[in-house]
């Protein structure tokens, strides 16, 4: 009953709230790490791919495809060390 009341504006308040990008981190799982830091390391864009057309997001994935990381440290962790 409540997320049917939620509102755009009452999601963003909350983000703008509660999130915060100078601390955040990020978790990934992959088959080729190094390929990954790699990647998120370039600067290069990354535009997204989807398993079937999306044309209605075509004007914003290019603008999010650009945007710069700023990243502090890229580690790469055996999963063996993570997951106990």
């Amino acid at each position: 009953e409540g997320l049917a009341k939620l509102t755009l504006a009452d999601v963003n308040r909350v983000i703008e709230k509660h999130l915060q990008s100078d601390n955040i981190q990020f978790v990934f799982i992959a088959k080729d790490a190094s390929g990954l830091k790699a990647a998120l390391e370039s600067a290069t864009p990354s535009p997204i791919t989807y398993n079937s057309p999306k044309p209605e997001l075509a004007a914003e994935d290019a603008i999010i495809s650009k945007l710069p990381l700023s990243l502090n440290e890229v580690l790469i962790k055996p999963g063996d060390s993570v997951f106990k």
